[in-house]
């Protein structure tokens, strides 16, 4: 495919790669053999599932502050009009509630995580802490990548949470293909040890109590007034984080998934929190990798 491109595009390069180091991921090689290419200032990262908008690459480099070491950007599962399932809209949401969270915690120079289908660093940093040699294996390279940098350099994270900068991405099919996504994502992100990571225990023993609430006021009366205030809280809460997230992006459309996202958000939250906690095993690409221990 990609040599049926290459006569009519001659900013492409075609790499093959026949190494394949037992210390690194599948995706940690082959972005460290196309790093190698690279010859600007700025590298910007995206997957062959994702569709970019038109002023993507410029939008996102004009982000970049003098100390800014790497920028966070937001990717969402689907276009603005598209027709598309409620499963694809709640991800959409659920996407830019997760990493508008992500962002506020940069912020508070605690940087948790980003999605590597669309984030870009300075190639100065990215050498600075040893690529992805330096890294080792990760199964969340980007979010390893973001705690390298703030820890080891002087460089900032920002991010460019703007309409011109969200690209789509294929979203999770099945929930099947979504389990493997988030516990990826869950289970590589405890590896990092991140701060803000760690708080996803306290957030899975809350959800856990916001799905215990309802049986509670009902089996216990005196529950009823402190239970409702609980859920109404979490839901104004939510909306608000919800709101800005979208307005930021220029897609306050996606907030019609809002209802059956705080339901799935919950849920999501507790069952799956529970079962990575046992889960060792991670199936990605094709591929079954063990989690630290």
């Amino acid at each position: 495919m990609i040599e049926s491109y290459l006569p009519n595009h001659p900013n492409l390069t075609l790499i093959n790669i026949a190494d394949d180091p037992v210390d690194l991921t599948g995706k940690q090689n082959a972005l460290r053999h196309g790093i190698e290419y690279c010859k600007g200032e700025f590298v910007l990262n995206t997957d062959a599932d994702c569709i970019v908008p038109p002023k993507w690459a410029e939008s996102i480099v004009s982000r970049f502050a003098d100390d800014i070491g790497l920028l966070i950007a937001i990717p969402l599962t689907h276009a603005r009009g598209e027709k598309a399932s409620w499963l694809t809209r709640v991800q959409s949401l659920d996407l830019a509630f997760l990493l508008n969270s992500a962002i506020a915690a940069a912020g508070w120079k605690r940087p948790a995580s980003c999605i590597g289908n669309n984030f870009a660093y300075r190639r100065a940093a990215f050498d600075e802490v040893g690529g992805y040699e330096g890294m080792g294996f990760a199964l969340t390279e980007d979010a390893e990548l973001i705690r390298m940098i703030d820890k080891r350099t002087d460089w900032e994270i920002g991010c460019a949470q703007m309409p011109e900068t969200v690209i789509v991405t294929q979203p999770a099919r099945t929930w099947t293909q979504f389990y493997r996504q988030r516990a990826r994502w869950i289970l590589g992100g405890k590896d990092t040890h991140a701060f803000a990571v760690q708080l996803l225990k306290f957030m899975l023993g809350y959800h856990i109590l916001l799905i215990a609430l309802p049986w509670m006021m009902i089996w216990m009366p005196s529950m009823r007034l402190p239970g409702a205030a609980a859920l109404a809280a979490k839901f104004v809460m939510d909306f608000l984080l919800s709101w800005q997230a979208a307005t930021r992006l220029g897609r306050k459309d996606i907030l019609t998934a809002f209802v059956p996202f705080v339901v799935y958000f919950v849920w999501y939250g507790s069952l799956l929190g529970l079962a990575t906690m046992v889960d060792r095993d991670i199936e990605w690409k094709g591929q079954v990798y063990k989690r630290k221990r």
